[in-house]
């Protein structure tokens, strides 16, 4: 990233309008080591951050998620898949305010 580069179009308002930054990948292959390195950055911009990680292990649904992937419950693919789905819609109401704001 260039310093002082902005990412908003340039017929944009003055208004700050925040930023998703999503990292995928497989496990082990460095997704927690970028977002460490990224939040650094953007902090030492004075950017406002915050990280979310899924599953949010923090709720009921995240809870399910956590034991399947302990290998201490037994379920099919697509039940799983849906799990993850719900896991995410948890959050939206969150991300919602902050789009808001």
């Amino acid at each position: 990233m260039e310093n002082g580069s902005n990412c908003s179009p340039k017929d944009a308002s003055n208004e700050s309008r925040g930023a998703l930054v999503v990292f995928e990948g497989l496990d082990r292959s460095g997704k927690t080591s970028q977002c460490g390195r990224l939040l650094s950055y953007l902090e030492g911009l004075g950017h406002s951050v915050e990280l979310w990680r899924f599953p949010d292990r923090t709720t009921s649904v995240g809870q399910m998620i956590s034991t399947y992937l302990s290998n201490n419950s037994q379920l099919d693919d697509h039940t799983i898949h849906l799990l993850f789905s719900a896991n995410r819609w948890e959050k939206m109401f969150v991300f919602h305010i902050y789009a808001l704001h």
